[in-house]
C-alpha cells in the first residue's frame, strides 16, 4: 500500500513483509496505518498485490481517495 498526499508526494509505503496466503474462496485483507501529521486531511491510497518477491504485480492497482478524520484524543484515522 502506498499513500500519497494531495500534491502527489509519496508519504508512506507498507507491505506484508512475509506475504500472506490468499483464501481459495475469496476474503479480505486489512491494510492499516496511522497518520500522525494533523495537517493531512486527505490522501490517495494505491494498493497492488505482488508476488512474494515484490517484483511482479499480480493484480491491478486499486486506488481510492481517503478523507481523514481526527478521533478525540488520537491521531487521524481513515475508515
Amino acid at each position: 500500500m502506498k499513500l500519497y498526499s494531495t500534491n502527489g508526494s509519496l508519504i508512506h509505503s507498507s507491505s506484508f513483509p512475509d506475504g500472506f496466503t490468499a483464501k481459495k474462496k475469496g476474503g479480505s485483507e486489512d491494510f492499516k496505518t496511522t497518520i500522525r501529521d494533523p495537517t493531512i486531511q486527505s490522501l490517495t491510497a494505491n494498493v497492488t498485490f505482488t508476488d512474494i518477491k515484490k517484483s511482479d504485480a499480480i493484480s491491478n492497482v486499486i486506488m481510492t481517495h481517503l478523507q481523514l478524520k481526527k478521533l478525540p484524543g488520537s491521531a487521524a484515522t481513515s475508515d
